[in-house]
């Protein structure tokens, strides 16, 4: 009888639409393979009709969730376990990073602004456009200021609602089918999204677009199928939701119209294009809406241009993207990471990990393209989505001073982690080519289907167990590699050199060029950085003793660089002198740029108080003086050549002798 039950598995069937349902195609007579057989609760034998991606009527829905089979409750529990096992592997990555670079920009423009404000939400990131990545970050700065188990906290969780959208598609698109568990496993353990996810300014914006990717097609699908508008508004919403946190997401509507395109087609419609267009109208038309409103804003706010490089850079950061980052993550692979100067590793496979993967990628377009019907729209999509996404990072990153590993970090490709998926399900969900059954296997002996079966399934288990194999090991390997930052260490000394700093508070300066380069001034300023948490109160704009940090995070003295100067004032024995009716002018021997400067004199004074000081041009600082003679170091931005102050303090007069202007004797780009 068992015989007999995997005989009827492949049995041919007819499916026609059920009365009085309002139907999404028209009606007309299919044929599909019936699903494996299952034993009811008295023994006898229960079939499982398949059931087409686009049957009609609503009630397929309710009847499905009252209606779960052993075997869906099975792969149902096999996948939830699945995924407990990746957020379990996952949150052990993140719990052993820590803040980097872009990172530090979050918060620190999170802990020295408001939150809701237009000036911290619509922010040109470097060519990002992401307000809703810069709430996220900003409400985590809020709640744990500097603590790294509020990013961790977050990338679990998105990671989490990432993993249930793909699940919910692929459920959609092929049933509750032991086949499900293989796209599946590859979504959640491909080191394909690992570097994305390991570095938190990147996952806030890759993950909700891997979430949208996933729930937006599954709308559509479900739109389709069932014409309730629900999908519509809930697939809009969720394409709204991930472009404000990542302009990459434009493409998702269009992912979504493919993939519903390509079930139609699989299945032998006709008209798909009509069909897709007017069945998920109030999908497409939202869609539309949404975009022109964020293309508005955009361009509004993002001033960067594309990237200036040549075609032979071009050639080689596709490649090397293509051929060393995006291939042997289909196999599990790189296995190998470097970095540089604690950089987010980049992918290093052996040379014979990118041949196999090569000839394996090769060999699946040959052999399913043989053995499948129409499946060839699908290689397609999953190309011209992965071309898009590594023309993309040409366009937007490259340059004469781009590294050729760029593309090996993979980040720029993971979210095609979801279309690898999508892609395996439609596959897997393509009739075979053979006999006019479309399946050579419904006239085979009942002896032979069993074996076929069971040579299948025992070949679907070792190359599943192969690939998790292989992406823990290159879960492992990275996470060793990314595991030591100097960040931590380096905040830690910092704040522990502050509180044991009683001399005088520090001038505000840059943090090491090591932790956040030069170049995101102001956001690398100490008191940015620290703005979050109570030692920000430790960095001045003026200050009477001139201390730097070093590249440890300890304070050490510091010295000035002098590059011009205000000489000694008329007045014997005061120089300068300086009351509230206005500002005296210290000329300079020389021009200044525009810059931030840093300016030191010598002051007397009889009471306590404050000064006003500027350049000719840029904005003044109010600096507090005390009694009798001393000396102070303000920092100050602007340009000219002149020095000006004045007294701050009704009625308090002070004489200054002189000024001079310079930089700290720090590292770092000088005018």
């Amino acid at each position: 009888m068992r015989a007999v039950g995997r005989v009827g598995a492949f049995a041919v069937v007819q499916v026609a639409r059920r009365p009085g349902s309002s139907g999404l195609m028209p009606t007309r007579t299919r044929r599909f393979p019936v699903l494996p057989e299952a034993p009811g609760r008295n023994g006898q034998v229960q079939r499982r009709q398949p059931r087409r991606l686009f049957e009609s009527g609503a009630g397929f829905l309710r009847e499905r969730a009252n209606r779960l089979t052993p075997t869906s409750r099975w792969v149902l529990g096999i996948a939830g376990l699945l995924i407990l096992i990746q957020l379990l592997l996952r949150t052990w990555v993140a719990a052993r990073g820590y803040f980097y670079w872009d990172d530090l920009i979050l918060t620190s423009r999170s802990g020295s602004m408001p939150l809701l404000s237009t000036d911290f939400l619509l922010f040109d990131h470097d060519g990002h456009f992401m307000p809703g990545a810069f709430l996220v970050a900003g409400l985590i700065t809020k709640a744990a200021p500097l603590q790294w188990i509020g990013p961790v906290v977050s990338l679990v969780v998105m990671q989490a609602l990432a993993s249930l959208s793909v699940l919910r598609l692929l459920r959609v698109l092929m049933g509750d089918r032991v086949a499900l568990l293989a796209p599946l496993v590859f979504y959640l353990f491909s080191p394909l999204t690992l570097p994305s996810f390991a570095w938190w300014s990147a996952a806030l914006n890759d993950l909700p677009l891997q979430l949208a990717l996933a729930w937006v097609t599954c709308d559509a699908i479900l739109l389709v199928r069932t014409g309730n508008r629900r999908h519509a508004v809930t697939g809009v919403i969720a394409f709204a939701l991930s472009l404000a946190f990542f302009e990459k997401a434009v493409v998702v509507p269009w992912v979504a119209f493919a993939v519903v395109a390509l079930v139609l087609h699989i299945q032998g419609e006709h008209a798909v294009l009509r069909t897709v267009v007017r069945r998920a109208a109030p999908l497409w038309r939202g869609a539309l809406l949404v975009t022109v409103g964020w293309v508005l804003l955009y361009t509004g706010v993002v001033t960067s241009r594309a990237a200036q490089y040549s075609a032979d850079q071009a050639v080689v950061l596709i490649w090397r993207g293509f051929g060393f980052g995006f291939v042997p993550s289909l196999l599990g692979g790189p296995w190998g990471w470097d970095q540089s100067d604690f950089s987010v590793p980049w992918a290093t496979p052996p040379l014979f990990l990118v041949v196999l993967g090569l000839l394996t990628l090769l060999g699946a377009v040959v052999l399913t393209i043989r053995r499948k019907q129409r499946v060839a729209g699908v290689w397609l999509l999953l190309a011209g989505y992965v071309g898009v996404s590594l023309a993309a990072m040409v366009v937007g990153r490259a340059g004469p001073y781009t590294a050729q590993v760029l593309g090996q970090t993979l980040r720029y490709v993971a979210d095609s982690a979801v279309v690898v998926s999508v892609a395996m399900a439609l596959i897997l969900s393509a009739p075979g080519r053979g006999g006019k059954n479309g399946s050579v296997l419904a006239r085979a002996s009942a002896k032979a289907t069993l074996w076929r079966w069971r040579a299948r399934t025992a070949l679907g288990l070792v190359v599943a167990v192969a690939f998790l194999a292989s992406s823990v090991f290159s879960t492992v390997t990275f996470t060793r590699t990314w595991s030591y930052s100097p960040t931590a260490v380096y905040l830690a000394t910092v704040r522990a050199s502050l509180a044991a700093n009683h001399v005088a508070p520090l001038l505000d300066q840059p943090i090491s060029n090591r932790i956040l380069w030069r170049l995101a001034n102001p956001y690398n300023l100490g008191s940015r950085i620290f703005s979050p948490v109570a030692e920000r109160a430790d960095f001045v704009s003026s200050t009477p003793i001139l201390q730097r940090l070093d590249d440890s995070g300890h304070i050490v003295p510091a010295q000035m660089k002098t590059l011009r100067t205000a000489a000694i004032g008329p007045l014997p024995r005061c120089g300068y002198q300086v009351t509230d009716l206005g500002f005296t002018n210290m000329p300079l021997d020389g021009g200044l740029i525009h810059f931030g400067w840093t300016v030191h004199f010598g002051y007397l004074t009889s009471v306590p108080g404050s000064l006003e000081v500027a350049l000719e041009t840029g904005p003044s600082v109010i600096v507090p003086v005390s009694v009798g003679l001393n000396q102070v170091f303000v920092n100050l931005e602007g340009n000219g050549t002149l020095v000006r102050v004045r007294s701050h303090t009704r009625g308090m007069v002070a004489c200054v002798a002189g000024a001079v202007v310079g930089i700290f004797d720090h590292p770092g780009p000088q005018p």
